[in-house]
């Protein structure tokens, strides 16, 4: 690999967390959504006190773990860990940089197709629950 494809794998990688943020943004406003913790206008409201900790628990229990391949989104809580989904950081078989993945063990993404893309901003098929 030549310096132009490295700069051009590390930007690629780079712009991938870049994404991470709006990619948990949207995990919780989709579980936000489902607790019924946000009025009509999206924006959080304190009328129930336990959803609404409940709500702050789950923004919080985020966890990135990053590998050669894949970055592992790890969910806790009440807890308990569990795999969220798979964000694919190197190219390889039918998988693009950012392509989103759901958990098939712990350690392994379903490799069957790509759920989503970061890159992109297509979510569609991503919830709170994880990658469907």
């Amino acid at each position: 690999m030549n310096l132009q494809e490295t700069l051009a794998v590390v930007d690629a990688k780079s712009q991938v967390l870049a994404t991470l943020e709006g990619y948990v943004a949207h995990c919780n406003a989709d579980y936000a959504k489902w607790a019924k913790v946000i009025d009509t206008a999206h924006e959080v409201t304190g009328e129930d006190p336990v959803r609404l900790e409940m709500y702050k628990k789950f923004a919080d229990g985020w966890e990135f773990k990053v590998g050669r391949k894949w970055i592992k989104v790890v969910k806790t809580s009440c807890g308990q860990k569990s795999v969220h989904s798979f964000i694919c950081i190197e190219a390889h078989g039918k998988f693009k940089i950012g392509d989103i993945a759901k958990p098939a063990s712990w350690h392994q993404p379903a490799k069957n197709f790509a759920r989503g893309n970061v890159l992109t901003g297509d979510l569609s098929r991503v919830c709170w629950t994880g990658a469907l």
